[in-house]
């Protein structure tokens, strides 16, 4: 993902913080960082490959309702 020029923070249900973010292609992607929800900025590696595992398992479960989730290095 090449470097973004729109970022705008949204609220997913209790999914904690995330952003909605836009490539300069016009891509739209949900950006979830892999921090701490009680210290923010502190990375949590773990939290993101929690994510993508999460979006393995329901694509298994529904495959209709999955949302591919990747790993980002930013």
């Amino acid at each position: 993902m090449k470097l973004v020029k729109k970022i705008k923070e949204v609220w997913l249900g209790g999914t904690g913080k995330m952003y909605n973010v836009c490539d300069n292609n016009g891509n739209y992607y949900l950006y979830k960082a892999a921090e701490a929800r009680n210290y923010p900025h502190t990375p949590l590696p773990y939290r993101a490959h929690v994510c993508v595992f999460a979006s393995f398992v329901q694509n298994i479960v529904d495959s209709q309702s999955a949302v591919p989730v990747e790993l980002a290095e930013c």
